[in-house]
């Protein structure tokens, strides 16, 4: 049995480690974590911004002590702005540092293919970043909100074309992302992907956007995916705590082998 207490550094209860609780956990080992803290820095009303690109290197220090696998940004969010240098150039200086995490950038919304988003991948790599991730609404209800212009077959086909252009570049990790899960269709998430798997789509992160989904079917919702999928990716959970329900659904995300995509005091 897995030890409930070590003295001075937690004591949880023992009835967490029961053969009839723990029957059928899927825990990955050593269990990973993909932080978005300072991610969400940048998007925190009320917070300064632009967040100091030092205190940025000072947190990534931390979050580096702490053990975290994977560190979130958005390269472009406030494009234009002293709020995006401080973002771009908070990579930048973190990816200098050489930490033991993976920088995972994420790039908004394929579904054209254009010079300019060309430049957006270019400058992610040139950023220091190991692994980027091609954003997608996850839902019928989400394409027609933000991308009622494109349709599925458009973002797959050019998707692929951006997979094809990070490959060309090389060393970067590929992967999906994939919003409103909540009030998608799973078998329409499980095509898509499947039909990106085969292109270099190795890491794949859905999100309750509304955190409405109970912890019971968030673990319903990624073992369904996880069963579906062409071959074994890595899968990661990015769930918002609207109801206050982000802490126990990741733990149920968690217990079936999906990577948790959290941030400190959020």
């Amino acid at each position: 049995m897995a030890r409930s207490e070590v003295p001075g550094r937690y004591s949880v209860s023992p009835y967490n480690f029961v053969d009839e609780v723990t029957a059928g956990f899927e825990f990955i080992d050593p269990f990973p974590i993909f932080d978005s803290t300072i991610r969400k820095m940048d998007n925190t009303p009320g917070a300064v911004t632009p967040y100091p690109v030092e205190a940025k290197v000072e947190i990534a220090e931390l979050l580096n002590e702490v053990g975290v696998a994977y560190l979130g940004c958005n390269p472009f969010h406030f494009h234009g702005t002293p709020t995006n240098k401080s973002i771009t150039d908070g990579i930048e200086a973190i990816a200098k540092r050489g930490f033991g995490f993976k920088i995972a950038g994420s790039v908004h919304w394929v579904g054209f293919w254009d010079e300019k988003y060309k430049d957006h991948l270019d400058r992610t790599i040139d950023m220091g970043v190991d692994l980027i991730f091609l954003e997608f609404p996850g839902s019928e209800r989400w394409r027609k909100l933000y991308t009622p212009q494109w349709s599925w077959e458009q973002m797959r086909r050019d998707a692929v074309r951006a997979m094809e252009h990070l490959r060309s570049r090389g060393g970067v990790e590929i992967g999906i992302v994939m919003g409103n899960l909540s009030h998608a269709d799973l078998d329409h998430i499980v095509d898509f992907c499947n039909a990106l798997i085969p292109h270099g789509a190795e890491n794949l992160r859905f999100a309750d956007s509304f955190g409405c989904m109970s912890p019971e079917a968030v673990r319903y919702a990624f073992r369904r995916i996880k069963r579906s999928l062409v071959r074994p990716v890595r899968l990661f959970s990015h769930i918002h705590d609207d109801f206050g329900l982000a802490t126990a659904s990741q733990i149920a995300a968690a217990s079936v082998g999906i990577i948790p995509d959290m941030a400190v005091n959020g």
